[in-house]
């Protein structure tokens, strides 16, 4: 009854429900709040926050949704094995039902790493086009009722707009700070030495040598757990072990935007969603989800807990209580960070790490051998 006293939208609230709960399911939507505050998952949270405060809601979506959207934009038949074109219809109507602005940039710049400027216009210029599609035509691909988009789906008037070139190969603020981050990661997962050291090894060379970063720290505690990976790394190929690297980066840095972006919503009134379908990203996008609303205890025992659940509850907590020590020395004046780093350090720092890496020979330890 709720929700339909709530909702104005031009899909039957049956359909509208399948919707939420296909994206519920799948658990591809993170926000900084407790269900009971906003429920990612329920069109009735967005409309409140838009109706009585006013609020702004923007979303920051990974490489492969932004990929399937413009896939469905370019015409593409959904087979039955592309169940994640199902899901991204799924999310475009819900997000139009939701009056949700879409920001893929951090996509766009990650396209255009690996190959041109140009081509990463003509992406935003189709995935402008998959933005003005009705909502109907997404709900009909997401409950299975056609496969592909077709021309008259096409708003005639976006397909025709020129709009001025971005330069996506221009350098983001993060990327070199967080490719750093990775490089590091890697090198130290060369050494032979047991996965939890190395994890304490990272957490030690952060706050000494670099600065202390909750989402490298959150990332290299899933990626030494052997939660998630970087494909390739171990290949003899450098040139392929550094592009493994680089997606690493790029991962770290959808991280850092979307945390540099929660960190001003109460002050420019906006709610910023995370959308991933990388289960591994969500659970540190869920660990770092703090805000104005949110208790600071709260995000303690969420790094706590994930800890534990990576390394077991002896080794879990021994780790967390590292990161806490260095947490709570974070302002310590003999660190370098607090006295200042020159811009040449890090310039210096990245390129002994890439030397490091190409004159490692390649083999990494046996990872059945990780606790």
């Amino acid at each position: 009854m709720q929700v339909e006293m709530a909702i104005n939208v031009p899909i039957p609230t049956a359909e509208l429900f399948a919707i939420q709960k296909m994206l519920e399911d799948d658990d591809i939507i993170c926000s900084v709040f407790k269900p009971d505050l906003f429920n990612a998952y329920f069109i009735g949270s967005y409309i409140k926050e838009q109706e009585i405060h006013g609020t702004k809601i923007k979303a920051l979506i990974d490489r492969n949704i932004f990929t399937d959207i413009v896939s469905l934009a370019r015409g593409e038949e959904i087979s039955p094995s592309l169940a994640s074109k199902k899901m991204v219809a799924a999310l475009m109507a819900f997000f139009q039902c939701g009056d949700v602005l879409i920001e893929p940039n951090i996509s766009l710049y990650e396209y255009a790493s690996t190959n041109n400027s140009s081509m990463a216009n003509e992406e935003l210029h189709l995935f402008r086009i998959a933005d003005n599609i009705h909502l109907k035509v997404y709900t009909d691909i997401a409950l299975n009722r056609r496969n592909k988009l077709t021309k008259k789906d096409l708003n005639p008037t976006i397909v025709s707009t020129y709009v001025a070139e971005i330069d996506f190969k221009k350098q983001l603020r993060y990327w070199n700070f967080n490719y750093t981050l990775a490089l590091k990661l890697a090198l130290i997962e060369h050494e032979s030495i047991k996965q939890h050291q190395k994890m304490a090894k990272f957490i030690k060379w952060m706050f000494e040598e670099f600065y202390f970063g909750a989402e490298a720290t959150l990332f290299a505690n899933c990626y030494f757990a052997n939660k998630v990976s970087m494909k390739g790394l171990k290949s003899l190929n450098k040139k392929q072990a550094l592009s493994s690297i680089k997606n690493t980066t790029w991962d770290l840095t959808f991280l850092t935007e979307w945390t540099k972006k929660v960190e001003k919503q109460k002050e420019t009134n906006t709610i910023w969603l995370f959308c991933s379908r990388d289960k591994a990203l969500m659970g540190i996008a869920r660990c770092l989800a703090v805000s104005g609303h949110s208790e600071i205890s709260l995000k303690e025992e969420r790094v706590k807990n994930e800890f534990i659940r990576n390394w077991g509850s002896e080794k879990g907590y021994d780790l967390y209580c590292l990161y806490e020590d260095f947490q709570q020395r974070i302002e310590d004046k003999s660190r370098g960070a607090n006295r200042g780093f020159s811009p040449e350090y890090f310039e210096e720092m990245r390129r002994e790490f890439e030397k490091e890496l190409l004159r490692n020979p390649g083999t990494l330890p046996n990872k059945s051998k990780r606790i």
